[in-house]
């Protein structure tokens, strides 16, 4: 029968917290306060209550894929078709406009979506989901405004 002594011991969760802050360099997920020379497991700075955990990425990422793979297709879709307007001499046609538009539009989305990456992956997950569906909801709608806009 085994000992107690060949159990494995159960270290206090904050102390293995606190263990780990001393090692420098940590900072707060939600406002990226420096945690170093805590007293207890709440960011000073924000209040968030802090606990150590390992847990992956994938869930924060997915929105934000999905806003870049629409801010992208977008960007994408708009680009290649300036490309052969301007290859077919028909960048100054007045149905040029449109495409102007849109690519500026989905090239604006796509830089801030790029640049926010590390605000967005700190949000809710109802903020990051809402975000996600308005970066597609707009493409979408930019996508309809290019049908209907040259069909005149």
């Amino acid at each position: 029968m085994p000992s107690d002594a060949d159990q494995p011991r159960e270290a206090n969760t904050d102390d293995l917290f606190f263990q780990f802050l001393r090692r420098g360099g940590s900072r707060c997920p939600i406002c990226s306060y420096a945690l170093d020379g805590l007293n207890e497991p709440r960011c000073p700075e924000c209040g968030e209550p802090l606990a150590l955990a390992v847990r992956g990425e994938s869930a924060r990422l997915t929105a934000w894929i999905v806003g870049l793979i629409a801010w992208s297709a977008g960007f994408g879709l708009y680009g290649f078709i300036l490309v052969v307007m301007i290859l077919l001499g028909q960048a100054g046609s007045q149905e040029a406009w449109v495409f102007y538009v849109g690519a500026l539009v989905t090239s604006l989305g796509l830089a801030f979506w790029l640049n926010k990456s590390r605000q967005f992956r700190v949000c809710s997950p109802g903020t990051r989901f809402f975000l996600a569906a308005m970066s597609v909801a707009t493409v979408v709608l930019l996508c309809f405004l290019l049908a209907f806009g040259t069909l005149r």
